[in-house]
């Protein structure tokens, strides 16, 4: 059997509260993998001819060793794709920074279709701020 991905974990921290989010748990902090743990299950992940990581959290933007993990993986010609609520895609600096760091792709996880919904699944007013991000 050929896997054609695997998704790696690399938080639970999330600058959301939505009430069905398994991070609701933790109480959205900590649980932070190390850098150095996903080398080395990427490394894994690369021997089972896996080339194709899924970054998710909590909120994999987040994670501080993001960018390093997105260089390391470019470099043994892994493919990454970020799975993320967007919110941060809204701070220029944060976008100019993964502009230098990127994934290969984005998923955008999105809460609500109008802001009343947004703001009834994440306790918070920033549906603007998503569209701000992806348009």
């Amino acid at each position: 059997m050929k896997l054609g991905g695997s998704w790696l974990t690399v938080n639970r921290r999330c600058n959301l509260r939505c009430g069905w989010c398994y991070s609701e748990g933790s109480k959205f902090v900590g649980n932070d993998m190390s850098l150095d743990l996903a080398i080395t299950l990427t490394k894994l992940l690369k021997d089972l001819s896996i080339k194709r990581i899924i970054v998710i959290g909590g909120e994999p933007t987040l994670w501080k060793p993001l960018f390093q993990y997105n260089d390391f993986c470019r470099k043994e010609g892994m493919n990454t794709v970020l799975i993320t609520n967007g919110l941060r895609f809204a701070s220029d600096r944060f976008f100019e920074q993964y502009q230098e760091h990127p994934c290969e792709s984005l998923g955008l996880s999105m809460k609500g279709g109008t802001p009343e919904e947004y703001l009834a699944a994440t306790k918070l007013r920033n549906f603007n701020l998503i569209k701000k991000s992806f348009v």
